[in-house]
């Protein structure tokens, strides 16, 4: 059943998006339904001046523009999500899928754009050396006694420094 944009409607959909930590489900043209009834009520008030008609049209625009912020937000959090889970979010509309896959698109790019900048070093280990978790999160090792690595620049120079690796 399509559902009828009325101010009440707007405000339901307001109050489901505020709550919800996910995105609601909504129709997908809620968003051009919405234009179309603020055009209808927006020629109602010039025909008729009614300050009713003026005070619904004004919080009806301040909450659209709410649910579009609070969705957007969601959208945008929902990717780093999906950068570590590979989890979509639910309940997006198609206008909003494609702007979250250009994100991760854009997202994607940079990393690897980081990744090629990243300076690696060539070192051979002076000890055995058991797991650690490096200063950017990632586990690195075990490591074996004369074993030749190639690690990110800082921790290399971190295991040269400390005497647990020889740079080569």
């Amino acid at each position: 059943m399509e559902e009828i944009i009325t101010f009440d409607y707007i405000r339901e959909v307001f109050e489901n998006e505020k709550k919800e930590v996910k995105l609601s489900k909504i129709d997908e043209n809620f968003f051009e339904k919405v234009r179309k009834y603020l055009e209808m009520k927006e020629k109602v008030y010039e025909e008729t001046k009614n300050e009713k008609i003026f005070q619904e049209l004004k919080t009806a625009k301040r909450m659209i523009e709410e649910i579009f912020n609070i969705r957007l937000k969601k959208i945008i959090n929902s990717i780093f999500i999906f950068l570590k889970t590979g989890v979509l979010p639910e309940n997006m509309l198609r206008s909003e899928e494609e702007i979250f896959f250009k994100m991760i698109d854009l997202i994607k790019e940079y990393k690897k754009k980081i990744k090629i900048e990243k300076k690696v070093i060539r070192v051979k280990m002076n000890f055995d050396i058991p797991s650690f978790v490096g200063p950017d999160g990632k586990n690195y090792g075990p490591y074996k006694k004369d074993e030749i690595v190639e690690l990110d620049e800082s921790i290399a120079n971190y295991l040269i420094l400390n005497n647990f690796a020889t740079k080569i």
